[in-house]
C-alpha cells in the first residue's frame, strides 16, 4: 500500500500483496484504479478489511491531513475506490470560481497548492450540505485558473484564464441540465489571451472585461454573441469606464439585461480599488456610481464580491499585494455610502464565492500567516455567512433573498419543484407554465422550466414532473393538451384549377327545361283539344293561316283552324325549349381556356411587373416563448422582409388553447424580385417550437382564384427546434398572368409550390436548451424563370347567340309548317276518302233498291203516284211498305 520508502527515501504509491497459504510467501504487485484528483492519502492513514473490502481512514497528502474514509473493492481488478466521508470536496486552491444555479453552487478549476492548474468540476448541494465530483460530457475546458466565469439560468461560462499554455482566450458554456461541455466558435476577432478578466452572461451575450495580457492591463469590453459566433469590441482606451484593471467582478443588472455592473478589481502596482462601474449597452454610456473612488479606505484587491439587489458586498481580498483583509461591508448604489459589517475569522483573497438565499458563500483561496500573504499556499475552507449574523440595526439585516428563493416572514426559503424564482425579494415563486416541468429547486430562470418530453404533457401550471400521453393521442415535446391527434403532418395544397366549362350543369339544366316545357306543352295541347269550352282558343294560336291553302288552281285566302292553333302551341313551347337550352349552354357552357409557360424575360415586355396578394400564416407547435395576441414585437417575435415590395401589414400573433403560437402577415400589391426572403426571428431564450406549419398563399392572377400551399415541417422524436441556424423552407414563386377579352380584361399574380426539400435548423433534446437561445424560420420565394400564362374567350358572343336564335327559331316555325301542311293533306286524303267510301256505300243501297222495284210494271202505282188496283193482295201492300221505308 502507500507509504513511505525508507529505501527510496519517498513516497511510494505502488500496492502489493501475499498468498499467505503459499509457503513461498511470494510478493506480487496490485494495480489500483487510478486518482488524477489527490483524494488519497499517501501516509500515516489508518485500515482495515471488511467483506472482501479494505477501509483507508484519513492520513496525510504531505499536505495538508485529511479525515476523508476510502472503500477500495477488492473484488475486481484492478481495485476500484469510492469516497464516502463528508471531507469529500475539493482540494486546496485559489483563483477559482463558484457559481449557484439551483441548489447547486458549481466550482471549477484553479490555481493548487503544488503550482498546478485544475479543471475538476464540484457542485455542493446547499440542501444536503454535501459536495459531490461531476464528471462532465463535451468538451472539457482545459486546466486552468483565474478565468472569467458567470452564470445565467442553467448555464454556466468559463472564459480564458492562464494555463499550462500560458495566457488562454478561449471560452465554454457548460449546460447543467444536460451536463455537457461546448466549446465557444468564433469567426473574425477575438480578445487577446488573457488572465484576471470579468464576464457577464446575459442569454446569448456575453460581456468580457479587462484582465491581464502579455501586453500588460486591459480595459477593453468586449461581447461575444452566442446566435451569430463573433467577437465584438466594443470599446477600449476611452477613458471613460473601470480602466485597465484585472480580477473585477462582473455582474449582469438583475432588472436590465443589457447593462453590466463592474466591481472593484486591482489597478496596475497592485493598486486596490472600490470603484463601481455600470455599462449601459443600449446607449453605449459607461456610469460612475462611486463618488469617492479616491477613499481607499474600503479599496480591495482580489476580494470576494457580490451584488444583492442595490448593495455590493465585499469580504477578504488584500491591499497592495502585502496585506490581507478579514473585514465584510457593504457598498449601497442608492445612498452611495459603505457600511462595514464585521470581520470574519480567516483573511483570504483570490477565492471562489456565491451569494444564494442570504447566504454569502466563500471557498478556499489564498492564505495569510502572521499578516503575510502567501500566494502559494490556498486553502479550502469553505464558510457559509448568513447575513443576518452581522445585524447592527434593521437596515444592515436586510439583505435581499436572491434569485431562486422567496421570503418568508422570518427566512429566505429555496423554490420548490416547477416554480422560479428571477427576481430578488420575490414573496412567492413564480410556477412554471402549462406544457413544461421544473425537475430543480431553488430554478432562477423560466429557463429551467423544460419542456415536456416526447410522449408526454402537462395541463397544469407549477408541476414538477409531465403526465403520460393517451396511447390514442400524439403529444410532441412541449405539449399542453393530449389531443394532437388532429395533426396529420402531411403537405397540401390548393391550386387554381384548370377550367373546365360545366357541362354537366348544362346538362342537367337542359334536361330540366326540356322536360318540364315539354311536359308542361303537351298537357296544355291536350286539355284544349279534348275540352269544348276552351278548344275555340285553338284558333288564336294559329300562325300558319297562310298555309292552309292546298289546292291548285283554286283562290288562296287566309283562314285559322284548330289544328293549324295544335301546332302553333307546338312551336311555342319548342321554341321556349330551344332558347333555354341555347342560354344555360351561352352562361354554362361557353368559355374555353388555354394555358401555355412562357419565358419570363419574353413576358416581361408586355407586363413589366406582376403583383398579388400574399398571406403568410406560420403556426408555430408549443411554442415555448411569449405568445401575446396581438402584435407580434409584443411577443419578442419579428420579422424581416428582403425582395419583396409592397404594402406589409403587421404580424399578428395569436396564442390557441393547445399551446399553438399563430402568425399571420398580409402583402398587398406585393411584387418578388428574383429571391425574396420573410424571416421570422424569435428572440426569447425559450422559444423553441415542435415543429413548424407554414401555409402560403398567393392570388393568382385568375380571379377569384387563390394558389396556396401548406407544408410541416418536423423535428425528430424528441427534439424541438431552437438554435442559430434557421429552419429554411423553399417555395417556387410562378408568375402567373391572366387574360380575359370578354370579362375582366387582364391581371397579374403568383402561384405557388414546394421548390425543394426543407432544410432543419437546430434542434435540441427538451433538456439541452440551456446551449440555445434563439430561433429562426426562413421561407425563400423563388422566382421561377418561366411565367404561366392563362387565357379565356367565350366560344360565341352574345350576337352570334342571337343570331343562332333567330336562325333556329324560323327554322323550326318552317319546319313546323310544313309538318302542319303535311298532316293537313293527310288529313284532307282521309277526310275525302271517307266521304268517297260513304257514297260508294250509299249507290249500293241505292242500286239495292232499285233492283227491287224492277219486280213491278208499273213503277208509278209502286211509288204511290196511282192507286193500285182493288184486286191487291195483302202480301204485295207489306212489300210496298218496307220498300218506302228502305227508300
Amino acid at each position: 500500500m502507500m507509504g513511505y520508502s525508507i529505501e527510496q527515501n519517498s513516497f511510494v504509491s505502488t500496492w502489493y500483496k501475499v498468498d499467505l497459504d503459499d509457503p513461498k510467501y511470494d510478493w506480487s504487485e496490485v494495480s489500483i484504479e487510478e486518482d488524477p484528483d489527490g483524494y488519497l492519502a499517501i501516509d500515516s492513514y489508518g485500515f482495515t478489511f471488511f467483506n472482501e473490502a479494505l477501509y483507508i481512514f484519513g492520513g496525510d497528502q504531505r499536505p495538508p491531513v485529511i479525515n476523508r474514509l476510502v472503500k477500495f473493492d477488492l473484488s475486481v481488478f484492478p481495485f476500484k475506490f469510492e469516497v464516502y466521508d463528508s471531507d469529500y470536496s475539493p482540494t486546496p486552491r485559489m483563483y477559482h470560481s463558484m457559481q449557484p444555479v439551483g441548489p447547486n453552487l458549481y466550482l471549477f478549476g484553479g490555481l493548487g497548492d503544488n503550482g498546478a492548474a485544475y479543471n475538476d468540476f464540484w457542485a455542493f448541494n446547499v440542501m444536503k450540505e454535501k459536495w459531490s465530483l461531476i464528471s462532465p460530457e463535451g468538451s472539457v475546458p482545459s486546466k486552468r485558473y483565474g478565468y472569467a466565469s458567470s452564470v445565467s439560468a442553467d448555464v454556466m461560462l468559463v472564459w480564458g484564464g492562464y494555463g499550462n499554455e500560458g495566457y488562454l482566450n478561449d471560452g465554454y458554456l457548460y449546460d447543467i441540465s444536460s451536463g455537457k461541455w461546448s466549446a465557444l466558435e468564433y469567426t473574425g476577432t477575438a480578445p487577446a489571451p488573457r488572465v484576471g478578466a470579468c464576464a457577464g452572461l446575459s442569454g446569448w451575450l456575453i460581456f468580457i472585461y479587462g484582465g491581464k495580457t502579455e501586453a500588460g492591463l486591459s480595459d477593453e469590453l468586449w461581447t461575444y454573441d452566442i446566435t451569430t459566433q463573433k467577437y465584438n469590441l466594443i470599446n477600449s482606451g476611452d477613458n471613460e469606464g473601470p480602466g485597465p484593471v484585472w480580477f473585477a467582478t462582473c455582474r449582469v443588472s438583475t432588472s436590465q439585461s443589457s447593462f453590466l455592473w463592474v466591481l472593484y478589481g486591482e489597478a496596475k502596482d497592485d493598486t486596490p480599488t472600490n470603484q463601481v462601474y455600470g455599462y449601459d449597452a443600449d446607449h453605449n454610456i459607461w456610469w460612475e456610481y462611486n463618488d469617492e473612488p479616491s477613499d481607499t479606505t474600503y479599496s480591495r484587491s482580489r476580494a470576494a464580491v457580490c451584488k444583492p439587489l442595490q448593495r455590493i458586498l465585499v469580504a477578504g481580498g488584500e491591499t497592495y499585494g502585502l496585506f490581507p483583509n478579514s473585514d465584510i461591508f457593504y457598498y449601497s448604489t442608492e445612498d452611495f455610502e459603505f457600511t462595514m459589517l464585521g470581520n470574519i475569522t480567516d483573511s483570504f483573497f483570490a477565492s471562489a464565492n456565491a451569494y444564494f438565499q442570504n447566504y454569502f458563500y466563500i471557498h478556499g483561496g489564498g492564505t495569510s500567516a502572521s499578516s503575510l500573504l502567501r500566494f502559494s499556499v490556498p486553502s479550502n475552507i469553505f464558510l457559509r455567512l448568513p447575513m443576518w449574523s452581522f445585524c447592527t440595526d434593521n437596515t444592515t439585516c436586510n439583505f435581499a433573498c436572491s434569485y431562486g428563493s422567496y421570503r418568508t416572514s422570518s427566512n429566505c426559503e429555496i423554490c420548490p419543484l416547477g416554480t422560479y424564482s428571477d427576481e430578488f425579494n420575490m414573496t412567492e415563486c413564480k410556477k412554471c407554465p402549462e406544457g413544461k416541468y421544473g425537475p430543480h429547486y431553488g430554478a432562477t430562470s423560466l429557463d429551467m422550466c423544460y419542456p415536456c418530453p416526447e410522449g408526454e404533457y402537462n395541463n397544469q401550471k407549477g408541476q414538477g414532473h409531465c403526465l403520460d400521453c393517451p396511447h390514442t393521442s400524439t403529444c410532441r415535446a412541449g405539449s399542453k393538451t393530449s389531443d394532437y391527434n388532429s395533426y396529420y403532418y402531411h403537405d397540401s395544397y390548393i391550386q387554381p384549377p384548370i377550367y373546365s366549362a360545366d357541362a354537366g350543369e348544362a346538362r342537367r339544366n337542359n334536361l330540366i327545361i326540356e322536360v318540364v316545357v315539354g311536359v308542361v306543352g303537351l298537357i296544355v295541347i291536350i286539355v284544349m283539344v279534348l275540352l269544348r269550352k276552351v278548344e275555340t282558343f285553338l284558333f288564336y294560336f294559329d300562325i300558319y293561316s297562310d298555309k292552309h291553302n292546298h289546292f291548285i288552281g283554286k283562290p288562296m285566302y287566309l283562314k285559322r283552324t284548330k289544328l293549324g292553333g295544335v301546332f302553333g302551341m307546338a312551336f311555342i313551347f319548342l321554341a321556349i325549349i330551344i332558347i333555354g337550352v341555347e342560354i344555360v349552354n351561352y352562361v354554362l357552357n361557353n368559355v374555353y381556356e388555354t394555358k401555355s409557360l412562357v419565358p419570363l424575360v419574353v413576358l416581361e415586355q408586355d407586363t413589366p411587373k406582376f403583383e398579388a396578394e400574399f398571406l403568410i400564416t406560420i403556426t408555430l407547435m408549443n411554442y415555448g416563448g411569449a405568445c401575446v395576441d396581438g402584435p407580434c414585437a409584443s411577443s419578442k417575435i419579428y420579422s424581416d422582409i428582403t425582395g419583396i415590395t409592397g404594402n406589409w401589414t403587421t404580424s399578428y400573433c395569436k396564442e390557441e388553447e393547445n399551446g399553438d403560437c399563430v402568425i399571420s402577415t398580409l402583402c398587398i400589391k406585393c411584387s418578388v424580385t428574383k429571391q425574396g426572403k420573410f424571416t421570422i426571428t424569435m428572440d426569447d431564450t425559450s422559444g423553441y417550437t415542435s415543429g413548424y406549419v407554414v401555409n402560403l398563399t398567393a392570388s393568382s392572377s385568375i380571379p377569384r382564384k387563390y394558389s396556396s400551399y401548406k407544408t410541416y415541417v418536423l423535428p425528430d422524436d424528441n427534439y424541438v427546434f431552437i438554435g442559430s441556424d434557421p429552419t429554411r423552407i423553399y417555395y417556387d414563386i410562378i408568375p402567373s398572368y391572366y387574360e380575359d377579352t370578354e370579362e375582366t380584361g387582364n391581371h397579374t399574380g403568383y402561384h405557388v409550390s414546394l421548390e425543394k426539400a426543407t432544410h432543419q435548423g437546430s434542434r435540441f433534446k427538451p433538456y439541452e436548451l440551456g446551449l440555445a437561445y434563439i430561433n429562426y424560420l426562413i421561407i425563400f420565394f423563388d422566382v421561377d424563370g418561366n411565367g404561366l400564362v392563362t387565357t379565356r374567350y367565350y366560344r360565341q358572343t352574345w350576337i352570334l347567340l342571337l343570331t343562332a336564335l333567330l336562325g333556329s327559331i324560323f327554322g323550326i316555325l318552317g319546319t313546323i309548317g310544313g309538318l302542319m301542311k303535311f298532316a293537313e293533306k293527310n288529313v284532307y286524303v282521309l277526310h275525302k276518302r271517307k266521304k268517297h267510301k260513304k257514297y260508294l256505300e250509299q249507290l249500293e243501297k241505292n242500286f239495292k233498291i232499285i233492283k227491287k222495284l224492277r219486280k213491278y210494271p208499273d213503277f208509278k202505282t209502286y211509288i204511290g203516284e196511282e192507286s193500285p188496283r182493288s184486286s191487291r193482295t195483302a202480301n204485295e201492300a207489306s212489300e210496298k211498305d218496307k220498300l218506302n221505308a228502305e227508300i
